[in-house]
């Protein structure tokens, strides 16, 4: 129990220390920052080389500094759910990245450092500005500069809507003078912490992270694999596995099967998880190829191979086959993890030596690109369009279908134009023959 909470003290921890980036420019375009997907995590290394050091050369780079900066501060307070909104607190914010070049990055890992580190080496002058009145004592010609604008603190105020609005104006202060002097620049918005640390639990990793919700089941299995060669290791978690068998001989059926490491290999690009489980009298082996598809940057299995072993009396059934894997299944971008509730996979070949088939429960593992010792967001195995989502659309498209027809039937109705008239003369129509 305390391992447990140890680890989610860590966890905890390095989700506070995570932060939103934003960036926009008046003047230089943004196109050759590396693309951050929604979920992704950037480790300040790279923040730094990739993001940062490219903005400070041959421009002015303007750094607003909050203490406290989250994607829920982003979302509670920019009013962010109402498609008329100006943008709540961040009304000016909402501005610049709207009319300016702009990007953004929805999680970085300490990005304070990464700025810290840049501004260690960096060859210009660098500014630090609490107000926005000082920029007028600022000499920003000749050469490069970082300016670095401390905004209002957040933590601990009573009226955390007022700071951030406060400081947006602020902002806006700082970049109007910087226009009006004809400095050319580019900004950067972000904080030093992602949370409050008097509110910090470890429950907020319990979705990245199944094993710290399932420690307590004997049958979960959670692999943190050493690769030599890279920082990043191999995580792996199961709740549970069942084994089913059907031969000509006998047939095998285990809900109580455990897995190990047997031996797994990893690099930059592959990855081959190998496992083992054992039984009473049975003995299963699974293999599982991997690779980084440079083109997609998915990383996708390309290999499922497993070896049954069981008893039945005096018998041995052995069956080494192959598993099918669906097209779209056990894939996911190369930041992310995969993770299924229930997966089920079957043997290839109608002639094979048994029908095999796994039944994964709780499945999540991430060959690649594992942060801050935990698992990143889950690429999840539920597709958008459920059979039950289908046979709705398909359903109301009919209905939608025969009102139409009915409209168009009544539509086409008319009545008579021309009577015979008692008094006149009778209507005569010719019919020839």
């Amino acid at each position: 129990m305390f391992c447990k909470l140890c680890f989610i003290a860590v966890v905890a921890t390095s989700v506070a220390l995570k932060s939103p980036v934003l960036i926009w420019s008046p003047s230089r375009g943004l196109s050759d920052l590396p693309q951050s997907y929604t979920g992704q995590t950037i480790n300040s290394d790279d923040f730094q080389q990739s993001y940062v050091k490219p903005l400070t050369k041959d421009n002015n780079l303007v750094v607003f500094l909050q203490d406290r900066l989250s994607l829920q501060d982003l979302n509670h307070h920019a009013d962010v759910y109402n498609p008329y909104s100006d943008g709540g607190a961040f009304k000016n914010i909402k501005s610049f990245m709207e009319d300016h070049f702009s990007a953004q990055i929805s999680s970085v890992m300490s990005p304070w450092t990464g700025l810290e580190n840049i501004m260690k080496d960096f060859e210009g002058k660098v500014h630090k500005v609490m107000e926005s009145a000082d920029l007028d004592k600022l000499n920003l010609g000749g050469q490069a500069n970082i300016i670095v604008v401390h905004l209002k603190p957040v933590q601990g105020s009573s009226n955390e809507g007022k700071v951030f609005s406060d400081n947006d104006v602020k902002m806006a202060e700082v970049t109007k003078q910087l226009t009006k002097r004809g400095v050319k620049y580019t900004a950067v918005y972000t904080g030093k912490s992602a949370t409050k640390t008097s509110n910090v639990q470890g429950s907020g990793a319990s979705r990245r992270l199944q094993a710290v919700d399932d420690v307590a089941n004997s049958n979960a299995t959670f692999l943190n694999i050493t690769c030599p060669g890279r920082n990043s290791p191999f995580y792996f978690y199961l709740r549970g596995l069942e084994v089913m068998a059907q031969s000509n001989e006998s047939n095998y059926n285990n809900n109580n099967v455990t897995l190990e490491d047997d031996g797994t290999s990893c690099d930059n690009d592959t990855a081959v998880l190998k496992l083992k489980g054992s039984a009473e009298e049975m003995t299963l082996k699974l293999e599982w190829s991997m690779w980084i598809d440079n083109i997609t940057e998915f990383w996708i299995i390309r290999e499922n191979m497993v070896f049954l072993e069981w008893k039945n009396s005096s018998k041995t059934v052995s069956a080494n086959e192959t598993l099918v894997i669906k097209p779209g299944d056990l894939m996911a971008p190369k930041h992310f993890s995969y993770h299924c509730s229930m997966y089920k996979i079957t043997t290839l070949r109608a002639n094979s030596t048994a029908n095999i088939t796994l039944m994964f429960d709780g499945l999540q593992f991430q060959p690649f690109n594992i942060m801050d010792e935990q698992f990143s967001d889950g690429w999840d195995c539920i597709v958008f369009f459920t059979p039950g989502i289908w046979m709705a659309i398909i359903s109301v498209s009919i209905m939608i279908l025969i009102v139409l027809y009915g409209l168009g039937m009544i539509a086409s109705l008319k009545t008579m134009d021309r009577y015979d008239d008692p008094k006149g003369k009778t209507i005569t129509v010719n019919v020839n023959e």
